[in-house]
């Protein structure tokens, strides 16, 4: 009788999702993340996770049909799921196909779903030669023990590792640089562990990284012209300040050709001046345009900071998106500081959350 009572929720919720619009909310009950692959795979695992507690629902899920081969499909969190979707897939259950590229999944749960919980999980075949794909989530009617929850479509961009080519000898893998003032259990090992040992950021000196220390404005559009591959670039002469053949001189005429950085009103750049918060959230969503990403702010609003009335109005759009990214967090006293200063470790956290992006 439970099971009878749970597949009948179930098609109610499959047809009332034909007939319910679009939602204007703030945020998305649903992500979409990847996991971690090498640049030798051939498969991708994507999976929809709830970010607020639901007890049942429905949406679509779209993918790339001619890059992607979908292999199975499951619902591992749920107690009791229906997946429909094309032919030729583990886990789909019984009954109308839809097209290549979709699948629509409906859920219920005994008690309530958890955030982090997975309600659709997607292995895939790569068949193509793409390294990039877009996953989207829509057409959701989602629901907390009978009231509708707001869920307006998500999207999310994986960019896979590119294929490294077999008939090239490969370069030997340079070792992580380690720091005496970086060590497990910091808040922000991880982070700049990983962009040391890809090269990105530097010490202060062979073993020290100095994390509590400022950044400087030359500090962080060298860190990402590195990012970029240090890509050949003409000099600009755009700042009175910056010599061609001064330390972050490519850098900066790199980012100045590409609208990443306009400096100040007098024409000077400062590339010694400290980064603030706000600075820095500018350039990251200014360099997120020049790479072609998605710079809205995702449906996500800021809280109210108590020094909201402080961000400059050349930021606010910025900082809206690296905060609804989650790159950029309040701080512990629940201030969003955007005139702080942005130490070496808080920049490292935030580049490497965006670079996930």
């Amino acid at each position: 009788m439970k099971k009878l009572m749970r597949m009948v929720v179930l098609c109610v919720v499959l047809a009332l999702s034909l007939t319910i619009g679009a939602y204007a909310a703030e945020s998305s009950p649903l992500s979409i993340e990847a996991e971690d692959v090498s640049a030798a795979s051939t498969e991708l695992t994507i999976r929809v996770r709830l970010t607020a507690p639901v007890t049942d629902g429905v949406f679509r899920f779209h993918y790339d049909a001619e890059q992607l081969k979908l292999l199975s499909v499951s619902s591992p969190d749920p107690d009791t799921a229906e997946l429909n979707g094309p032919a030729g897939a583990e886990g789909l259950s019984a009954g109308a196909k839809l097209p290549a590229g979709q699948i629509k999944a409906a859920f219920v749960y005994d008690e309530t779903g958890a955030a982090g919980d997975t309600v659709l999980e997607c292995r895939f075949q790569i068949t193509g030669t793409a390294r990039t794909f877009t996953f989207t989530a829509d057409g959701g009617a989602l629901y907390q023990d009978g009231q509708s929850v707001a869920c307006p479509a998500v999207s999310a961009k994986v960019r896979l590792p590119s294929i490294v080519d077999p008939g090239k000898p490969s370069q030997p893998a340079e070792p992580k640089k380690g720091f005496d003032d970086v060590k497990p259990g910091d808040w922000f090992y991880n982070e700049v562990t990983d962009l040391a040992g890809k090269g990105y950021i530097n010490g202060v000196s062979d073993t020290l990284f100095a994390p509590d220390r400022n950044l400087s404005r030359g500090m962080l559009v060298t860190i990402l012209f590195r990012v970029d591959g240090e890509k050949a670039v003409t000099s600009t002469g755009a700042f009175r300040d910056v010599a061609k053949d001064s330390w972050c001189g490519k850098a900066v005429d790199w980012a100045a050709a590409n609208g990443i950085v306009y400096g100040y009103h007098d024409g000077s750049f400062g590339p010694n001046d400290l980064v603030t918060r706000q600075q820095m959230a500018a350039i990251l969503w200014r360099y997120a345009k020049y790479k072609g990403l998605d710079v809205t702010a995702n449906g996500t609003v800021m809280p109210d900071f108590p020094d909201r009335g402080e961000i400059a109005g050349w930021a606010g759009e910025a900082l809206s998106w690296a905060y609804s990214r989650g790159i950029m967090t309040g701080r512990k006293d629940g201030t969003l500081d955007p005139n702080g200063n942005a130490t070496r470790a808080e920049a490292a956290v935030m580049l490497y959350r965006f670079l996930q992006l």
